[in-house]
């Protein structure tokens, strides 16, 4: 099959954790917390290139991070807008024209593979759209008013995290962010997948052992550091 394009968006509105540092460019070990989603995409062997949408502040930093860890992969900076939309839209724009299918990932979530990338490219090859997903173990329930429980959204075993990796036809990515606009980017959903979802377009989901966890607070950081040598031990 073509190999596809990665894109990873650190822009926008990103959490802090501790000294107004954004959570990307936390370190994790003995890297930013960045460094680990482009490194899965450098070595996916269906990644052909990557794009990165970042703060412009930001870029010299990364420049850095892409000579310090070989990310030879890397095919542009873009200097990433306020809102997601925005910066989606200037990523895109520099995917080739002919590439069929584009992988999205969060730059705040360590654990993901170069192997989980690889599956969900070659599902949204076939089917068109693809997301990382993981089985909820126990009863998924709406929230109603002051945090009051409402009826069942699934049943034990029947709910699924959707926390990624993504993989996306190129063109549906393309129609989802036309232009750079700020009624566009005002009305936009929080991510892809939503994006997609509203379209009407079918999102195909890849079974993945354990949820793709987004750094979001300290603790999530201690507890990154201990899956960190099973999340890549070799299977």
């Amino acid at each position: 099959m073509k190999k596809a394009y990665g894109i990873v968006i650190s822009s926008g509105k990103t959490e802090t954790l501790s000294g107004g540092i954004e959570t990307p460019f936390l370190y994790l070990n003995d890297r930013p917390v960045l460094a680990y989603p482009l490194m899965a995409l450098q070595k996916a062997a269906l990644i052909e290139g990557i794009i990165v949408a970042i703060p412009p502040a930001r870029a010299e930093n990364l420049l850095r991070m892409v000579k310090l860890f070989g990310l030879s992969k890397v095919r542009k900076i873009v200097g990433g807008g306020v809102r997601r939309a925005s910066a989606m839209a200037d990523a895109l724009s520099w995917v080739p024209r002919e590439t069929a299918v584009t992988a999205v990932l969060d730059p705040s979530q360590p654990l993901v593979t170069s192997a989980q990338i690889d599956e969900v490219v070659k599902a949204a090859a076939r089917y068109g759209n693809a997301v990382g997903a993981s089985p909820l173990p126990g009863a998924v329930y709406r929230l109603g008013k002051k945090k009051m429980f409402e009826a069942r959204a699934a049943a034990a075993g029947e709910g699924w995290m959707a926390s990624g990796p993504q993989a996306y036809a190129t063109d549906k990515l393309r129609a989802a962010y036309p232009a750079k606009t700020a009624a566009a980017a005002k009305a936009a959903p929080a991510d892809e997948l939503e994006m997609l979802a509203r379209a009407g377009d079918d999102v195909r989901m890849v079974p993945m052992p354990y949820p793709a966890m987004r750094i979001a607070a300290s603790e999530d950081l201690r507890s990154a550091v201990a899956l960190l040598p099973w999340a890549f031990a070799e299977k």
